[in-house]
């Protein structure tokens, strides 16, 4: 059986960055929080409330002292155990190119050998 790890297009690292998001279509919606690990694909964030998959957000991250503001859509979300608080997974949807180059060089930074 092919495991989670297996079926993602780009590896993720741990990392804890400041996030704010706002619901995408709820503007009023909006709250801060922090990631727990990111890719060129998505970022998994530790969130006080259940997202139902595909909903869209959109974020701002800071990555080298530069502000990105993709947007991304809920893949899953799980209820941490022990916890009221939920691990939500999101794709990024829509990424400017300069954005999406600020990332890769952030991670590329962080990465470890």
């Amino acid at each position: 059986m092919r495991g989670i790890e297996e079926k993602r297009k780009h590896t993720r690292f741990n990392t804890h960055l400041s996030v704010r998001f706002q619901l995408k279509n709820q503007p009023s919606k909006f709250g801060y929080t922090s990631s727990r690990d990111i890719s060129e694909g998505g970022v998994r964030l530790i969130l006080d409330e259940f997202l139902r998959p595909k909903t869209e957000v959109l974020l701002e991250m800071i990555l080298l002292g530069r502000v990105i503001n993709p947007e991304a859509v809920v893949v899953w979300s799980q209820r941490i155990s022990h916890s009221d608080n939920y691990q939500t997974g999101l794709q990024f949807l829509k990424i400017e190119r300069i954005e999406n180059q600020r990332l890769k060089e952030y991670i590329n930074h962080n990465r470890r050998p």
